[in-house]
């Protein structure tokens, strides 16, 4: 009878080797690498990010892509269709 109890103790610790440990919800498990060993990009406070945010540990701002300069105003460029003749028949951005 010892036997079994034995080798089912041996069996619930080769399994509990193969299993994952749970993760508790809310537990946050994807930053376990800095925004270099991610190939990120860390932006600083005066740039900002037009791809998507990686989660590092070293950096809440860690781009995917090339960080750029923060602009002011989003400012569209006006097109003037007041220019007909020459080269220009289309017109030109201001």
């Amino acid at each position: 009878m010892k036997t079994i109890y034995v080798f089912i103790f041996l069996l619930l610790v080769i399994l509990a080797g193969c299993v994952k440990p749970a993760q508790l919800p809310g537990e946050n498990n994807q930053a376990k690498k800095n925004c270099a060993a991610l190939n990120g990009f860390a932006c600083k406070s005066n740039e900002e990010c037009r791809g998507s945010l990686l989660q590092s540990l070293d950096s809440k701002n860690c781009c995917n892509i090339k960080c750029i300069a923060k602009t002011d105003s989003m400012e569209i460029p006006k097109f003037d269709f007041g220019k007909t003749d020459g080269d220009n028949a289309l017109g030109e951005l201001k």
